[in-house]
């Protein structure tokens, strides 16, 4: 696939380490990825990689098919007040029983709404 088609992640990856002083591209970054084994099944990442690269520290990872509680709000909450955006990956169809995987980059919040980067259409 392309960037354009299942780049969401990796475009993430590149805001998150321009924000802390690098100064890539998404072309750049995919590059970087594909020279240092930073992909795992095609375009998932190999967040380890990706942490030592650009010298940020990876915290892990929590998943849940239902709604976000409130703890895991405050958790994300908690990481964004610290300075800190978060990965997100939803799903864009949530109606249907397959997911249909997207990634997006929390960056602030309201109350109970995150304002997040869209690498889709750019929001």
């Amino acid at each position: 696939g392309t960037i354009g088609q299942y780049g969401c992640l990796m475009s993430d990856a590149t805001m998150v380490a321009d924000y802390y002083g690098a100064n890539e591209t998404p072309l750049s970054m995919n590059q970087i990825l594909v020279d240092n084994n930073g992909y795992v099944n095609g375009n998932l990442f190999n967040w380890d990689v990706f942490a030592r690269i650009f010298k940020l520290k990876y915290v892990g990872q929590f998943q849940s098919a239902d709604l976000l509680t409130k703890a895991m709000m405050d958790q994300i909450r908690g990481a964004i007040d610290k300075g800190f955006p978060v990965f997100l990956k939803i799903d864009t169809v949530p109606t249907t029983s397959k997911l249909d995987e997207h990634w997006i980059l929390a960056t602030d919040y309201e109350g109970d709404d995150f304002i997040v980067q869209d690498p889709w259409d750019g929001a």
